[in-house]
């Protein structure tokens, strides 16, 4: 993780080692249907429930609560054909753009929930490029 992708997440509550229980949202995301990769779980673990915000002219705000991405419509389905990875959802960028992530850590958005876009290959290349662009 570059330092200052760690200094942004140190500030939402983050830390290294950090693990919150993600039995709850494990439930719900396969109540709804999709499969939970141990991606998905990983990430959860480490970042779920923080908001990450990089304030500037334009602020950039990460909500890293995969309950919070709606409309899943055929994405799952259809990224599985594109890239052979199953998808759980991760979080919210910018409050209405759902983020993804494969069961080999490739990372996917619907931007403007019209667009799908690989963000990244992995989960910390994607919170950096989020946050920071590149």
């Amino acid at each position: 993780m570059s330092e200052r992708l760690t200094e942004a997440l140190s500030a939402a509550g983050w830390s290294p080692g950090r693990r919150v229980d993600v039995t709850g949202w494990v439930t719900e995301i396969r109540a709804d249907g999709l499969e939970v990769p141990a991606a998905a779980e990983q990430f959860w673990a480490s970042f779920g429930g923080l908001t990450v915000r990089r304030p500037g002219r334009y602020e950039t705000v990460l909500e890293l609560d995969p309950t919070e991405v709606t409309g899943y419509g055929d994405r799952p389905s259809r990224w599985l054909r594109q890239t052979g990875q199953t998808f759980s959802p991760i979080g919210v960028y910018n409050y209405s753009d759902g983020l993804w992530i494969g069961d080999r850590g490739l990372v996917m958005s619907e931007f403007g929930g019209e667009r799908d876009k690989q963000v990244a290959s992995s989960p910390d290349a994607a919170l950096d490029r989020l946050l920071f662009g590149r």
